[in-house]
């Protein structure tokens, strides 16, 4: 079948999105999904490498670029710490090799394995893990909480 992409995308990061939508079909699996890059999922992630998981293995689903460390805020309300101390680059935290998926999780799907992306992207997963449940999140989403759940 040939595809015809409007010359108006040509030369655009659109072009870009068209082909990640066209292609995006086949899911992307990873043995382990880290849903939140936050203190906990930071941790859970490093204590799987430090039990001899690859992290070639893990992907992490986080899409805020700058890490807050939360227990952090209350020393700044003690005038222990500047502010700076509790705001990190999320890249310097994921740790080396593990896969970072900047893309909120919209949905799970637990009876197959899947998740799916804010970018309509599927995931697959062997076990996953829900590290934190954020305030902006939907009521649906409490059933998600899942902790290292196997199959």
């Amino acid at each position: 079948t040939n595809m015809y992409v409007s010359s108006k995308f040509a030369n655009s990061k659109s072009m870009t999105q068209v082909f990640v939508r066209l292609f995006s079909s086949t899911p992307i699996h990873s043995k382990i999904c880290v849903i939140g890059g936050g203190a906990a999922g930071i941790n859970v992630t490093a204590q799987l490498i430090g039990r001899g998981i690859n992290p070639g293995q893990i992907r992490i689903f986080e899409p805020s670029k700058t890490h807050y460390y939360q227990p952090g805020q209350t020393m700044i309300a003690g005038g222990l710490v500047q502010s700076d101390y509790v705001e990190r680059p999320e890249s310097k935290l994921i740790p080396k090799g593990v896969s970072w998926t900047q893309q909120a999780v919209l949905k799970f799907d637990p009876d197959n394995n899947t998740i799916y992306t804010e970018d309509d992207q599927k995931y697959t997963y062997n076990s996953v893990s829900y590290t934190h449940l954020r305030a902006h999140e939907t009521p649906e989403h409490l059933v998600c909480r899942l902790l290292l759940e196997k199959k």
